[in-house]
């Protein structure tokens, strides 16, 4: 499969714009709904985020926690399926917090 990268500009309500550089191998699929993450760091904690998109292995979420770091494993549930996922990067904006997930088991 072929890999390809090109320029992303993300808006936020709040005025702050970033680019990005797209490097997705997957076509995502646009989704919404609650979807639940729980994981321990090092205290149990479950927070509530908002699903952005999903694909075959992983999905996006917004919410407000920044202490979902790249590395973290997390246990999530929401309407399209449920299992293990690895915090494969985070993006703190003013306001709002969006990591991407790698499904790593069910």
């Amino acid at each position: 499969m072929r890999q390809t990268t090109r320029a992303k500009t993300v808006w936020h309500e709040s005025g702050a714009t970033v680019n990005l550089l797209e490097r997705r191998k997957e076509t995502r699929r646009r989704a919404q709904g609650v979807v639940q993450l729980c994981f321990e760091d090092p205290a149990p904690q479950v927070i509530s985020a908002e699903l952005m998109d999903v694909s075959a292995s992983g999905f996006r979420a917004v919410h407000h926690c920044s202490s979902l770091s790249s590395g973290l494993e997390v246990r999530f549930t929401h309407d399209l399926g449920h299992g293990r996922a690895r915090v494969v990067w985070t993006l703190t904006l003013p306001g709002v917090v969006q990591s991407g997930f790698l499904i790593v088991g069910s």
